[in-house]
């Protein structure tokens, strides 16, 4: 885990939920496997809006890539705030 994650974990363990409705949304759909494509068609919105979801996951997560983001997500997020 890098140095922003702890301190992006670290920030938010008093707060509510640390990311977005929509973006445990998507997260959910990148859980099983879907492309940006198939998650925008599940969702009912843009490609480019999934794409901006993805950005602020990334950022907000430490990561720079889908499969990082669910592994970091799986380990750290607590329990109440993984989108299952």
């Amino acid at each position: 885990m890098n140095t922003h994650t702890q301190t992006w974990l670290t920030e938010r363990e008093n707060h509510d939920n640390p990311l977005t409705q929509r973006e445990l949304e998507v997260l959910q759909e990148f859980k099983l496997g879907k492309s940006i494509k198939e998650v925008s068609e599940s969702l009912n919105i843009s490609t480019n809006t999934v794409c901006s979801h993805c950005k602020n996951l990334y950022k907000k997560l430490g990561v720079n890539s889908r499969q990082k983001a669910i592994i970091v997500s799986r380990k750290f997020l607590k329990p109440e705030f993984q989108y299952s």
